[in-house]
């Protein structure tokens, strides 16, 4: 079986899929299919492949002055790759690559499917709603409804995605993925050895861009009411700057925490292993999201985690990895403070997140999942 996968930018500031989609690609190869990667990668540009993969990736060179943009030239390469697999694989939507990937195989004649990434869900189509509906109206009315199904990360991201799923297009459920995590107490140690200034004070972890999505100002008002019981806290925001950075930085200087967070900007990913290592637990507050790869992280490492309902991933509190709260600053901050009040717990929700992520989220689960997914779609199309 040989599939196509194409991303956008594996550009690190791109968030979780220019880290899942490699995982996933490997994790497909290690299982017998043959598994390709094509992405646009600007020359010089920054990428999350440090090191040389074992499947076939393609870079694909947009159009100058952009990330993504695909040029006439990137357009006949994707054509020529969809005629050389049997289906193609696309991860995101509302993009141009996308959008020239989807063609390509239409005109190659292979069938494709689209993982969105929660981009067809209600919160984040009121975004922009405006330029999405003339995307979809004007410039690309077709990646969405010729589409031979579209593979949703969680239950909830189906249901909800339901207003802006194509009529007739079938629908998959399988998760997102996570790599095993192995660390020595070392590796533990490291962050804060690159961070004094947090001494041996307990830590909450956010982690991932800093955009309007994730709902920081929640956890800020969160940090405020937690340090009124346990003043000696502090809070790490790592990550890029996706466009909130500098309001967040405000708000905290507004509510008088700004001394108690710390901003690490982007981290590799063996550097955010050891944050997550680290951290009293990890704080996840999406005013929508379809299987944070962040929060699949932690469980693989053992944080115990918070999360909003927002989130809509109730598993987390099924595993007895952690807890599931309400949309405010004051619900993230007692449930914190429950976890820093009992070690013991804390402990038990490290083991259940670790337990969970191997049984339903390791990458090889993942892709021979998936590679059922795929031979429905190539019966179908046959």
């Amino acid at each position: 079986m040989r599939i196509l996968h194409v991303v956008p930018s594996l550009h690190p500031a791109t968030g979780g899929p220019a880290r899942s989609v490699p995982a996933l690609v490997q994790a497909e190869h290690e299982a017998g299919m043959e598994a390709t990667l094509a992405t646009f990668h600007a020359a010089g540009a920054p990428w999350t492949l440090e090191t040389e993969a074992a499947y076939a990736v393609h870079e694909l060179r947009p159009a100058w002055g952009t990330r993504q943009r695909p040029t006439q030239q990137a357009r006949s390469t994707l054509e020529s790759l969809a005629r050389d697999h049997d289906l193609v694989h696309l991860h995101s939507v509302w993009n141009p690559a996308i959008t020239a990937a989807a063609s390509a195989a239409r005109s190659a004649r292979r069938p494709y499917m689209l993982t969105p990434r929660g981009m067809l869900q209600r919160r984040s189509m009121a975004h922009r709603r405006l330029a999405k509906w003339l995307y979809r109206r004007a410039i690309d009315p077709h990646t969405l409804t010729r589409a031979s199904l579209i593979h949703y990360f969680t239950q909830a991201e189906r249901d909800d995605s339901r207003p802006t799923h194509p009529e007739g297009v079938a629908s998959a459920v399988v998760p997102n993925g996570t790599p095993p995590v192995h660390l020595s107490f070392g590796g533990r140690l490291r962050f804060r050895q690159r961070h004094p200034r947090l001494r041996d004070d307990p830590f909450i972890l956010f982690a991932g861009r800093l955009h309007w999505s994730k709902g920081l100002a929640i956890q800020l008002q969160a940090l405020k009411e937690l340090l009124k019981t346990w003043p000696q806290v502090r809070w790490v925001m790592a990550g890029p700057d996706g466009g909130d950075g500098a309001g967040l930085r405000r708000l905290a200087r507004d509510l008088g925490v700004a001394s108690r967070v710390v901003w690490t900007g982007p981290l590799s990913r063996q550097e955010l292993l050891e944050t997550y290592a680290a951290a009293s637990a990890f704080v996840l507050t999406s005013i929508h999201e379809a299987h944070s790869m962040d929060m699949n992280e932690a469980l693989a490492v053992g944080v115990p985690i918070v999360a909003t309902r927002t989130v809509r991933f109730d598993e987390i509190q099924e595993w007895g990895a952690g807890h599931v709260v309400a949309w405010d600053g004051q619900s993230v901050a007692s449930a914190l403070g429950q976890i820093l009040a009992d070690p013991e717990r804390a402990a038990a929700m490290r083991r259940a997140g670790q337990a969970a992520a191997a049984r339903e989220l390791a990458w090889p689960v993942i892709a021979r999942r998936l590679e059922r997914v795929y031979e429905s779609v190539l019966a179908g199309a046959a």
